[in-house]
């Protein structure tokens, strides 16, 4: 990536297939307006280089006031990924944008090339978009519900839950993941993402969020599976990052005698790569409480009581064609159905063609799991997708199931340890 130390802005981006570059027009310029005036930035006062990043610090607010603080913008180069990352931090120190979408803070992103496909994600699905039509937004000069409305247009709004793909006729250009910018607008060369706005309608309340982040994928052609498992992927960086836990939780190191993998998951996900599996988590008996051919139901029976939180797993097909996800997990499956959304089985439910009982077989382990001992050893199920469904898969995991614990026969210990030996002592 190209970066002006003047602006602290990515000037080009090149990849294979873009040598010459994949921007018409730098990225990280912003402008809004402020107080009925256009606002910008400032030139940064000061600039760190490291290794893979940049960091540069613009001025905002008044500094003959004493009001001074700086935004910090980063451009970084992700190891696992190429890519360029982008990421605006301090943001609430920014002058609040007067109201509506029009004054909103907004960042350019125009790419080399004509735009001739605009691409968008919303959960579960993407989508081809072109910007809305002409719209009239309302909004109060002061209090809501007493104070005169005035009104604003907009033309071209786009939504976006994790990216926005670029990309010329041959389907060549770059993918735009971001964080939390769900907003943005189309223009004649490009788009422009909404990174902050005030909305009149909160009359006083002006929360915005206070670091931006995107990345820059350049391509020679993507399939929407992949656009989705690159978002995922950026999004997981970022929770890793914020969410860092330098030690175990409880204290202390890693068990010697057992000590921790450094790879382990509860399920591998194979198979037919425009199928991505997006939730897995365990349910309660609760969820089927008014709905008889709930499959958890039949879970419990034949495993005689035992499976009362069986497994979830959530998988979407991406790229309008059929194909069949192969899930390999540790341990035995009791028992796996596809079902409906509602959890549901049989040919009389909603969307019941679609369901039915799987048959689990043994499987040879992950590559990553080779040489540990697992009750059980790995088993698969296949799950056939038709293009575009959303299909739920319930399971029985013999190592997942709950544990039931006598917390009477340990009423000693977990009744009275808040108490401290002074208060024991007291009370005695």
């Amino acid at each position: 990536a190209d970066i002006c130390r003047a602006t602290g802005t990515i000037v080009q981006i090149r990849a294979p297939g873009h040598e010459q570059g994949v921007l018409a027009r730098p990225i990280g310029q912003m402008r809004m307006i402020v107080n009925g005036r256009e606002w910008q930035p400032g030139s940064p006062v000061r600039m760190e280089v490291k290794a893979g990043s940049v960091c540069f610090w613009f001025p905002v607010g008044d500094e003959q006031a004493g009001l001074a603080q700086h935004v910090l913008v980063r451009v970084s180069l992700p190891v696992d990924a190429e890519a360029v990352d982008l990421s605006i931090s301090r943001v609430q120190g920014f002058p609040r944008p007067d109201g509506g979408l029009n004054a909103a803070l907004r960042m350019p992103i125009e790419p080399g090339f004509l735009p001739a496909r605009l691409r968008t994600d919303s959960p579960f699905a993407a989508h081809v978009v072109e910007g809305g039509e002409a719209v009239c937004r309302k909004y109060p000069q002061g209090d809501w519900m007493t104070s005169p409305q005035w009104f604003e247009h907009l033309r071209g709004a786009i939504c976006s839950s994790t990216f926005i793909d670029l990309a010329d006729g041959n389907g060549c250009g770059f993918a735009v993941l971001h964080d939390s910018t769900q907003q943005w607008i189309r223009t004649e060369r490009g788009v422009e993402a909404v990174l902050m706005a005030y909305d009149p309608w909160d009359e006083r309340r002006f929360a915005p969020d206070d670091q931006i982040r995107f990345r820059i994928v350049p391509h020679t052609g993507m399939s929407d599976a992949a656009r989705v498992r690159l978002a995922c992927a950026f999004l997981d960086d970022t929770a890793v990052e914020i969410n860092k836990h330098p030690e175990p939780v409880g204290g202390g190191g890693a068990p010697e005698d057992n000590p921790i993998p450094p790879v382990f998951s509860p399920i591998e996900v194979l198979g037919d790569d425009n199928i991505v599996c997006h939730a897995l988590y365990r349910d309660s008996i609760k969820s089927g409480e008014h709905l008889p051919d709930w499959a958890g139901h039949e879970m419990a029976e034949r495993s005689d009581g035992a499976c009362t939180h069986p497994f979830i797993v959530r998988l979407v097909e991406w790229d309008a064609e059929p194909g069949t996800a192969i899930l390999k997990f540790p341990g035995a499956i009791a028992a796996a159905a596809k079902t409906n959304l509602m959890g549901e089985v049989g040919a009389h439910v909603g969307g019941g063609e679609d369901t039915g009982w799987l048959e689990p077989e043994p499987c040879e382990p992950p590559e990553w799991a080779l040489g540990l001992e697992i009750p059980g050893g790995w088993n698969q199920i296949l799950v056939s997708m038709k293009p575009r469904e959303i299909a739920t898969v319930m399971l029985d995991l013999v190592l997942g199931r709950k544990r039931w614990r006598d917390l009477d026969a340990k009423r000693e210990v977990w009744a009275t340890i808040h108490r401290t030996s002074a208060k024991r002592d007291t009370n005695e």
